[in-house]
């Protein structure tokens, strides 16, 4: 669930419900199986996976996975996090799935790479 409008270009977020490793044909499609069409899925017991149709979208989805998955389990501890409607999923969509936004992402990490 988004708990940030970030968060919504991932979600919903689709598991793969096997530990197995994804490591043989079998495993390969059972994962491309549980993407489907989404850029992102869970994989039990492993993590999460992203993918796009560039390093940059993969890259900047997973930060917004990660960044979404630690504010929702702050926003855990505190009560019931807030819930997007689906018209306010659209919308957040609609305004961040951006080839701009996500290069400043990557420009932005990149910067923090450099500097260290």
């Amino acid at each position: 669930m988004p708990v940030y409008a970030q968060g919504s270009l991932v979600y919903p977020l689709p598991v793969l419900d096997s530990p197995d490793s994804i490591n043989n044909i079998k495993m390969a499609t059972a994962l491309t199986d549980t993407l489907g069409d989404r850029p992102a899925a869970l994989m039990k017991a492993h993590g999460a996976v992203t993918l796009g149709e560039t390093i940059i979208d993969a890259f900047v989805l997973m930060n917004y996975l990660e960044d979404n998955a630690e504010r929702q389990y702050m926003a855990a501890q505190i009560g019931t996090p807030y819930s997007f409607t689906q018209a306010e999923l659209d919308l957040c969509r609609e305004k961040l799935w951006t080839p701009g936004l996500f290069q400043r992402t990557w420009d932005h990490f990149s910067a923090k790479m450099a500097e260290s």
